[in-house]
């Protein structure tokens, strides 16, 4: 009772919860690219399979989408229906 309270505030203080997420991915994808970059020398997105390229880019982009304030609101709101229905 006392962790979903406490869950509970967490999530409701302005997208807290959300925003660290994506700033962890954004973080994580540009540490990937960079770490790609100095131990092979380029970034070369032909390279198959796929690897380090790929997926820091996609951290990226899943950083910027997860900061954008339009889908905090709508994560938000998803938030609270849930709280609404318990």
């Amino acid at each position: 009772m006392v962790k979903r309270k406490i869950l509970n505030e967490i999530i409701g203080k302005n997208w807290t919860v959300i925003n660290s997420i994506g700033l962890i991915s954004l973080i994580g994808g540009v540490f990937l690219i960079l770490e790609h970059y100095f131990k092979w020398g380029a970034l070369d997105l032909t390279d198959f399979p796929i690897g380090h390229e790929y997926t820091s880019l996609l951290l990226i982009v899943l950083g910027f989408v997860l900061m954008s304030k339009q889908v905090n609101n709508v994560l938000l709101k998803i938030i609270k229906r849930k709280k609404k229905k318990k």
